[in-house]
């Protein structure tokens, strides 16, 4: 397999592109233990995923665009997806405010989409600079998935609230 990543920055504009390739990989079990298998013939998995970023001075945005494809050569179908996120955080007082949100679309399997079978969600948080090296933070996220996103799972809300310090030395 391979990546491969290129960066332009000009101003306070960004932009990235990503690529990855796997050949022959060995999935997750989903049992208990998780496990990945061995690797498999003709199993692939693909990505693709596009960042554009403008720095405004008074706030930043960022905006990604993700295309995912596995191909599962033994029971022989594709399963895509795409979907995109978006970030902005403004600079307030010794801090930032950030908002994300994101969507993860229904899935393709075999070229039919998979009816309920995306995921969205968002956050948003404050983060306090102590210092150079430490902040301290709170964020509350909402995650929702649709009733097939996994196959053992179900229709799933998730709803946290974190809280913290982190120091950087």
């Amino acid at each position: 397999g391979y990546q491969l990543g290129v960066n332009y920055a000009i101003g306070g504009l960004s932009i990235k592109a990503n690529i990855a390739k796997y050949d022959d990989v060995g999935t997750a079990t989903g049992g208990g233990t998780n496990a990945a298998t061995a690797a498999e013939a003709g199993d692939e998995l693909e990505g693709t995923e596009f960042i554009f970023g403008y720095d405004f001075g008074s706030f930043k945005t960022t905006f990604m665009l993700i295309d995912m494809s596995h191909t599962d050569a033994s029971a022989g179908t594709t399963t895509e997806a795409n979907g995109y996120a978006a970030n902005v955080t403004m600079p307030v007082a010794t801090g930032r405010v950030l908002l994300n949100f994101g969507d993860l679309g229904d899935q393709d399997a075999g070229g039919a989409a998979v009816a309920d079978s995306g995921k969205s969600g968002f956050d948003i948080g404050y983060q306090h600079d102590m210092s150079a090296n430490t902040y301290t933070f709170v964020r509350y996220s909402s995650i929702e998935q649709g009733t097939n996103f996994t196959t053992t799972a179900g229709a799933q809300e998730f709803d946290a609230f974190l809280a913290g310090i982190v120091f950087s030395y």
